[in-house]
Protein backbone atom coordinates (compact mmCIF):
# COMPACT_ATOMS: atom_id res chain seq x y z
CA UNK A 1 0.00 0.00 0.00
CA UNK A 2 2.77 2.36 0.64
CA UNK A 3 4.90 1.65 -2.52
CA UNK A 4 1.21 1.77 -4.30
CA UNK A 5 0.49 5.13 -2.67
CA UNK A 6 4.63 6.98 -3.42
CA UNK A 7 3.73 5.80 -7.19
CA UNK A 8 0.20 7.78 -7.18
CA UNK A 9 1.92 10.56 -6.05
CA UNK A 10 4.68 10.56 -7.82
CA UNK A 11 2.61 10.63 -10.95
CA UNK A 12 0.47 13.18 -9.95
CA UNK A 13 3.12 15.59 -9.03
CA UNK A 14 4.68 14.69 -12.56
CA UNK A 15 1.77 15.42 -13.77
CA UNK A 16 1.16 19.03 -11.98
CA UNK A 17 4.26 19.75 -13.53
CA UNK A 18 3.80 19.67 -16.82
CA UNK A 19 0.80 21.64 -16.62
CA UNK A 20 0.81 25.01 -17.88
CA UNK A 21 1.10 28.24 -15.05
CA UNK A 22 -2.15 29.06 -16.29
CA UNK A 23 -4.40 25.97 -15.89
CA UNK A 24 -1.90 25.71 -11.98
CA UNK A 25 -3.19 29.67 -11.55
CA UNK A 26 -7.03 28.41 -12.06
CA UNK A 27 -8.97 29.28 -9.20
CA UNK A 28 -6.53 32.02 -7.96
CA UNK A 29 -6.64 35.24 -7.68
CA UNK A 30 -6.85 37.50 -10.71
CA UNK A 31 -3.38 39.38 -9.22
CA UNK A 32 -1.64 36.13 -8.85
CA UNK A 33 -2.52 35.09 -12.30
CA UNK A 34 -1.20 38.28 -13.46
CA UNK A 35 1.75 38.19 -11.63
CA UNK A 36 2.58 34.80 -13.35
CA UNK A 37 1.46 35.89 -16.66
CA UNK A 38 4.04 35.82 -19.16
CA UNK A 39 3.19 38.95 -21.55
CA UNK A 40 2.98 40.61 -18.10
CA UNK A 41 6.45 39.82 -16.63
CA UNK A 42 9.11 40.55 -19.34
CA UNK A 43 9.49 36.42 -20.37
CA UNK A 44 7.78 37.23 -23.84
CA UNK A 45 6.74 40.57 -25.81
CA UNK A 46 3.60 41.42 -26.97
CA UNK A 47 2.72 42.11 -30.25
CA UNK A 48 2.13 45.63 -29.65
CA UNK A 49 5.59 45.72 -27.58
CA UNK A 50 7.36 43.75 -30.80
CA UNK A 51 6.10 46.69 -33.07
CA UNK A 52 7.33 49.46 -31.13
CA UNK A 53 10.89 48.14 -30.67
CA UNK A 54 10.68 47.88 -34.29
CA UNK A 55 9.32 51.20 -34.75
CA UNK A 56 12.68 52.55 -32.32
CA UNK A 57 14.78 50.66 -33.91
CA UNK A 58 14.07 51.93 -37.48
CA UNK A 59 13.94 54.98 -36.26
CA UNK A 60 17.49 55.44 -34.49
CA UNK A 61 19.11 53.53 -38.27
CA UNK A 62 17.21 56.34 -40.18
CA UNK A 63 18.91 58.93 -37.92
CA UNK A 64 22.43 56.88 -38.12
CA UNK A 65 21.86 56.46 -41.60
CA UNK A 66 21.73 60.52 -42.46
CA UNK A 67 23.89 61.25 -39.98
CA UNK A 68 26.80 58.82 -41.62
CA UNK A 69 25.54 59.96 -44.99
CA UNK A 70 26.38 64.15 -44.25
CA UNK A 71 29.71 63.14 -42.98
CA UNK A 72 30.23 61.40 -46.15
CA UNK A 73 29.15 64.02 -48.26
CA UNK A 74 32.10 66.32 -46.40
CA UNK A 75 34.49 63.64 -45.98
CA UNK A 76 34.42 61.49 -49.01
CA UNK A 77 36.13 62.26 -52.53
CA UNK A 78 34.40 59.53 -54.61
CA UNK A 79 31.43 60.83 -56.61
CA UNK A 80 29.66 57.37 -55.93
CA UNK A 81 29.94 57.63 -52.28
CA UNK A 82 28.91 60.59 -52.98
CA UNK A 83 25.74 60.51 -54.62
CA UNK A 84 24.45 57.45 -52.39
CA UNK A 85 24.71 59.47 -49.29
CA UNK A 86 22.37 61.66 -51.00
CA UNK A 87 20.21 58.90 -51.51
CA UNK A 88 20.51 57.90 -48.25
CA UNK A 89 19.80 61.14 -47.04
CA UNK A 90 16.58 61.67 -48.94
CA UNK A 91 15.52 58.07 -48.83
CA UNK A 92 15.90 57.94 -44.99
CA UNK A 93 14.36 61.00 -44.08
CA UNK A 94 11.53 60.55 -46.08
CA UNK A 95 11.38 57.20 -43.92
CA UNK A 96 11.83 58.49 -40.76
CA UNK A 97 8.42 60.62 -41.83
CA UNK A 98 6.50 57.61 -41.84
CA UNK A 99 7.64 56.16 -38.70
CA UNK A 100 6.96 58.92 -37.37
CA UNK A 101 3.63 58.71 -37.88
CA UNK A 102 2.85 55.17 -37.25
CA UNK A 103 4.49 55.75 -33.35
CA UNK A 104 2.52 58.64 -32.63
CA UNK A 105 -0.60 55.96 -33.67
CA UNK A 106 0.59 53.90 -31.65
CA UNK A 107 1.63 56.59 -28.96
CA UNK A 108 5.10 54.96 -29.13
CA UNK A 109 8.32 57.50 -28.17
CA UNK A 110 10.62 57.68 -30.54
CA UNK A 111 14.95 58.22 -29.45
CA UNK A 112 15.84 61.52 -30.48
CA UNK A 113 19.77 60.04 -31.50
CA UNK A 114 21.30 57.17 -33.13
CA UNK A 115 21.58 53.88 -31.44
CA UNK A 116 25.14 53.42 -29.65
CA UNK A 117 26.38 51.19 -32.35
CA UNK A 118 26.07 54.09 -35.15
CA UNK A 119 27.26 56.26 -32.65
CA UNK A 120 30.23 54.93 -32.03
CA UNK A 121 30.34 53.64 -36.06
CA UNK A 122 30.14 57.61 -36.51
CA UNK A 123 33.68 58.31 -34.03
CA UNK A 124 35.07 55.49 -36.27
CA UNK A 125 34.64 57.34 -39.66
CA UNK A 126 34.83 60.77 -38.58
CA UNK A 127 38.85 60.01 -37.78
CA UNK A 128 39.24 58.53 -41.82
CA UNK A 129 39.46 60.52 -44.76
CA UNK A 130 39.71 59.69 -48.18
CA UNK A 131 39.86 56.20 -49.18
CA UNK A 132 40.31 54.45 -46.27
CA UNK A 133 37.07 56.49 -45.34
CA UNK A 134 34.99 55.58 -48.35
CA UNK A 135 35.58 52.27 -47.88
CA UNK A 136 34.49 51.71 -44.04
CA UNK A 137 31.40 53.92 -44.81
CA UNK A 138 30.29 51.26 -47.55
CA UNK A 139 31.39 48.39 -45.66
CA UNK A 140 29.38 49.91 -42.62
CA UNK A 141 26.54 50.59 -45.22
CA UNK A 142 26.40 46.89 -46.58
CA UNK A 143 26.30 45.46 -42.91
CA UNK A 144 24.06 48.07 -41.75
CA UNK A 145 21.21 47.84 -44.68
CA UNK A 146 21.75 43.56 -44.21
CA UNK A 147 20.55 43.48 -40.51
CA UNK A 148 17.95 46.71 -41.32
CA UNK A 149 16.54 44.47 -44.15
CA UNK A 150 16.42 41.40 -42.21
CA UNK A 151 14.43 43.35 -39.21
CA UNK A 152 11.80 45.00 -41.98
CA UNK A 153 10.64 41.65 -43.45
CA UNK A 154 10.34 40.29 -40.08
CA UNK A 155 8.44 42.84 -39.20
CA UNK A 156 6.37 42.88 -42.68
CA UNK A 157 5.25 38.93 -41.75
CA UNK A 158 4.92 39.18 -38.09
CA UNK A 159 2.73 42.03 -37.25
CA UNK A 160 -0.89 42.75 -36.95
CA UNK A 161 -0.93 46.18 -37.78
CA UNK A 162 -1.75 47.33 -41.37
CA UNK A 163 -0.05 50.38 -41.43
CA UNK A 164 3.33 48.65 -39.93
CA UNK A 165 2.99 46.11 -42.15
CA UNK A 166 2.81 48.36 -44.70
CA UNK A 167 5.62 50.12 -43.51
CA UNK A 168 7.79 47.29 -43.16
CA UNK A 169 7.24 46.20 -46.51
CA UNK A 170 7.95 49.33 -48.40
CA UNK A 171 11.17 49.87 -46.71
CA UNK A 172 12.25 46.47 -47.26
CA UNK A 173 12.13 47.18 -50.88
CA UNK A 174 13.85 51.00 -50.30
CA UNK A 175 16.44 49.13 -48.02
CA UNK A 176 16.86 45.88 -50.42
CA UNK A 177 17.53 49.06 -53.21
CA UNK A 178 20.19 51.16 -50.74
CA UNK A 179 21.91 47.19 -50.24
CA UNK A 180 22.44 46.60 -53.67
CA UNK A 181 23.62 50.38 -54.30
CA UNK A 182 25.88 50.27 -51.78
CA UNK A 183 27.37 46.45 -53.19
CA UNK A 184 27.58 47.70 -56.08
CA UNK A 185 29.66 50.57 -55.23
CA UNK A 186 31.66 48.37 -52.16
CA UNK A 187 33.02 46.38 -54.84
CA UNK A 188 33.92 49.15 -57.11
CA UNK A 189 35.61 50.51 -53.86
CA UNK A 190 37.51 46.70 -53.55
CA UNK A 191 36.15 45.03 -50.08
Amino acid sequence: MQLRTRFLLAIGAGALACMPMQAQMAGHSPAAQAANDPTRNGMVQTDQNMDATFLKNTAEANMGEVAAAKMAQTKSQNDDVKNFAQHMIDDHTAMEKDVESAAAGLKVTLPTVPSKSDQKEAQKLAAMDGAAFDKAYMDAQVKGHKKVLAEMKHESSTTQNAQLRDLATKGSQKVAEHLKMAEDIQAKLGK
